[in-house]
């Protein structure tokens, strides 16, 4: 509640978006009161729609990228490191059989620009710190 507040978007018609999971009524009557006290332009609400707009759910979307980006970095540097050499994969794999961790996703599908890799590869990545904090001894 506080970050729709904190963007600002007093002054300006808006219309929001609200996806599936969010649309209970108590959640939309809270949202509603909520932006008509820090927004006295919003009407009580009645500017509101029944969803989040798309564009602010891509903003939130971008800011917790935004936060999160050096450590999904240091992630995929981690993950350069054991792909660019054959032996550095095949150690990485038996650290992992060694260690008996088990992880069912993927560190290979990794695309840059692709929201759902850039969360499932250090998901990945992190049921897997095990075996990357041994693959540097």
């Amino acid at each position: 509640m506080t970050c729709l507040s904190d963007w600002n978007l007093e002054g300006r018609v808006l219309t929001l978006a609200l996806v599936k999971s969010f649309s209970s009524e108590a959640f939309k009557v809270n949202v509603r009161s909520h932006l008509f006290i820090n927004n006295p332009v919003i009407h009580g609400g009645q500017l509101l729609n029944k969803n989040f707009h798309s564009r602010v759910l891509s903003r939130l979307a971008l800011d917790v990228l935004q936060a999160i980006r050096e450590i999904i970095s240091e992630v995929r540097e981690s993950l350069k490191f054991v792909k660019y050499f054959e032996s550095h994969e095949e150690k990485f794999v038996k650290i992992k059989q060694y260690l008996h961790v088990f992880s069912l996703g993927s560190l290979l599908k990794d695309e840059y620009y692709k929201y759902d890799t850039t969360y499932h590869v250090p998901a990945t990545a992190g049921e897997l710190k095990e075996v990357f904090a041994c693959l540097d001894t």
